[in-house]
């Protein structure tokens, strides 16, 4: 393939932005094209999963002060020197760079955004600085050639706000099928995990997630503390957090009797050894860009229970084809979609075949038919 793709991020600390960034540099690779994976800075959790043998990484300087402003100008330095064809800006906190990066390089790269949240979103409790700052973003993404979004939905209301349809893609967020096989077999060590789930006493259910305001743990323990007086069960929580949001979840398990049932492992680069393992894979967040760690369930067989949250998960198991959905914000509807995933567990088989719509390859037909379109 001829010309240089490049795909800007700002960390590699995050853990849907990193993912999907990988996955998209791996399959662009495959697919033929020179790629360049561009980072802010020289930091995170998944600097180790880079595949630098199959694509170039390129880490901008970052600096102490005007971090932001700085970061403008060594991407338009890279622009200026590596000239790729197509410049992909990964997530909603970099977009922004990326539109002022170009416009200022006076270079024929083309851009194309690609809004993992979104801007419409109202966060839980309202962010009232989310009124402006949406407003911005939606002006200046005028400057972009194109905009790439995750959901049907947010479609939807880029077109209500006066875009043009045809400038407005939906692509899902590659997974990689194949590492998600390959890690889901790596042993592990967890001792309510050890027996297989046919002979398992108590059920144990997994969440993966930072722990944030986001991710809404306080309503998953809620409801875990509900379905719990109606069966034994156990939960694992896969993430980590502030010192401080991490104390005062713990607290909270305990306020609500649950802490010696409930076990915090913290952060993990490989979450589908317990995916594999587990009974039933649980999502309380007040709102997702798209949830893709449901679909990296799903491709670990395993029954989702999920809030009806924008955007994703609804999407992802076709309504509630494939998983169990409940109310958002209700701690009661969680409960029993917790209940009703652990009474009837759905067909590994069939969640596999559904995660598979999202496979990195396939995904990456979609972007190369994007890539030419928007280069020839």
């Amino acid at each position: 393939m001829s010309g240089k793709i490049a795909y800007f991020i700002p960390t590699l600390k995050l853990a849907g932005t990193s993912t999907q960034a990988l996955v998209f540099c791996e399959a662009m690779s495959a697919a033929g094209y020179d790629v360049d994976l561009v980072v802010s800075s020289k930091r995170g959790v998944f600097m180790d999963a880079v595949l630098d043998d199959l694509y170039s990484v390129h880490y901008l300087k970052r600096v102490k002060y005007f971090t932001k402003i700085f970061t403008i100008f060594y991407l338009m330095r890279y622009l200026r020197r590596h000239k790729p064809t197509l410049l992909f800006g990964g997530a909603k906190g970099v977009n922004k760079l990326a539109i002022y990066a170009n416009l200022l390089s006076f270079k024929s790269t083309k851009l194309a955004v690609i809004l993992t949240n979104d801007l419409l979103q109202r966060t839980y409790p309202r962010d009232r600085g989310r009124v402006i700052s949406r407003r911005w973003h939606f002006f200046l993404y005028r400057f972009a050639d194109h905009v790439i979004v995750l959901t049907d939905t947010m479609k939807r209301h880029f077109v209500a706000v006066g875009y043009g349809a045809d400038k407005i893609t939906v692509l899902p967020p590659p997974i990689s099928l194949k590492t998600i096989r390959q890690k889901s077999e790596a042993p592990l060590d967890h001792p309510w995990l050890q027996a297989p789930r046919t002979e398992r006493d108590i059920p144990v259910i997994l969440a993966v997630g930072r722990i944030a305001l986001q991710k809404n743990y306080p309503l998953l323990l809620e409801a875990f503390k509900i379905a719990r007086e109606t069966r034994p069960m156990r939960l694992i929580i896969v993430g980590a957090g502030t010192e401080k949001a991490t104390i005062e979840i713990k607290q909270l398990a305990k306020d609500y009797g649950i802490r010696e049932d409930i076990d915090f492992v913290g952060f993990s680069n490989n979450p589908f050894h317990y995916m594999q393992r587990c009974d039933l894979f649980a999502l309380s967040s007040h709102w997702e860009g798209f949830g893709i760690v449901v679909a990296e369930a799903l491709a670990c067989g395993i029954t989702v229970a999920s809030v009806d949250c924008p955007d994703g998960p609804s999407e992802i198991l076709g309504g509630t084809k494939y998983g169990y959905l409940a109310k958002p914000h209700d701690p009661k509807s969680l409960a029993q979609a917790l209940l009703d995933g652990l009474e009837r567990p759905l067909d590994p088989v069939a969640l596999m075949q559904r995660a598979a719509a999202y496979d990195g390859p396939l995904i990456s037909e979609d972007y190369r038919r994007l890539i030419q379109s928007m280069t020839a």
